[in-house]
């Protein structure tokens, strides 16, 4: 078998073989399926009672009183930070070279 053959043939089933798979899965998903059998029970009737209506009874509860407010106390001044001024001061000079 030469290379195009070879290569036909590869592409040819690298198409069909997904093709084939999804429709058969199309085919089993449409069977029909098999029918199953019902269980058919009788159910004795209840004798209906008559309807009460519901009562709720509501209890007031204890209003609770709230704790008293929690008082800070005062934070401390911020202490103030002085900055060095570290740099060196120059004196201006006059250019003499002229």
């Amino acid at each position: 078998m030469n290379k195009f053959k070879y290569l036909q043939l590869v592409g040819t089933l690298t198409i069909l073989i997904p093709v084939a798979v999804i429709a058969g899965m199309g085919v089993v998903y449409s069977l029909p399926k098999a029918p199953q059998a019902i269980d058919t029970t009788t159910v004795p009737e209840v004798l209906e009672l008559p309807k009460t209506d519901t009562v709720v009874i509501v209890k007031e509860i204890q209003k609770i009183a709230l704790p008293p407010a929690i008082v800070q106390k005062p934070l401390p001044a911020p202490i103030p930070v002085s900055i060095k001024d570290t740099a060196e001061k120059i004196a201006v000079k006059l250019d003499t070279a002229q």
